[in-house]
């Protein structure tokens, strides 16, 4: 009796790039919803002070930075 056939790659590469390989999709923003609360308060303060005007924006109004 004849061994059967146990697995072939045959034709499968070509099937794939008749629609092209594509790259998965990079998003631009990530969630920030299991990320480090240490981290994104650290941010947020460094975010706040790092404007080239130099104004804090803290709620509703605009702070000027004052740096000795």
């Amino acid at each position: 009796m004849a061994k059967s056939k146990n697995h072939t790659a045959h034709n499968q590469s070509h099937k794939a790039h008749k629609n092209r390989i594509k790259k998965p999709k990079r998003h631009r923003n990530i969630s920030t919803t299991w990320m480090d609360p240490k981290f994104l308060r650290n941010r947020r303060y460094a975010r706040m002070r790092n404007n080239k005007s130099g104004n804090m924006t803290v709620g509703k109004g605009v702070k000027r930075n004052r740096v000795p």
